[in-house]
């Protein structure tokens, strides 16, 4: 479960040691067909309650990509790079210093796909035509 290439790598996780101490960045690529995350589906109890659960292919999926994770975990802001294709997904978690904080309270990732939801249909005509984001919050 997992595996990870490093030939994909380029040959290196490209972790460094900045101060002696501190991870800079770390790199990771797991093996086999990327899935997109599930919405989450209803499902009702045997005494007739409804309840909310995550599809097992989308559990399975996050499951798989968190075990792959030999690095460390980062405090402070961090860019995230994520290129997926046919073969696996590669993801590099980097460091990054801000001058400011952000004033902003929600996740970036929400803000994001608000927007894509909106515009899904206005400025283009289906999501599947994202091949690629670059999201900031300042």
């Amino acid at each position: 479960m997992g595996k990870i290439s490093d030939e994909r790598r380029g040959g290196s996780n490209r972790t460094r040691q900045v101060d002696g101490t501190s991870v800079r960045s770390h790199a990771i690529h797991v093996e086999g067909r990327p899935h997109p995350k599930g919405r989450p589906r209803a499902g009702q109890s045997k005494a007739g309650k409804t309840y909310m659960y995550t599809p097992k292919d989308t559990v399975d999926a996050e499951k798989k990509i968190a075990e792959a994770w030999d690095g460390p975990v980062f405090s402070g802001e961090v860019a995230v790079h994520v290129i997926v294709d046919a073969e696996g997904t590669s993801v590099i978690v980097e460091r990054i210093d801000l001058d400011a904080k952000s004033k902003l309270r929600g996740d970036l990732d929400n803000y994001i796909k608000t927007i894509l939801d909106a515009l899904n249909g206005v400025a283009w005509k289906d999501d599947s035509q994202v091949v690629k984001i670059i999201g900031i919050k300042a």
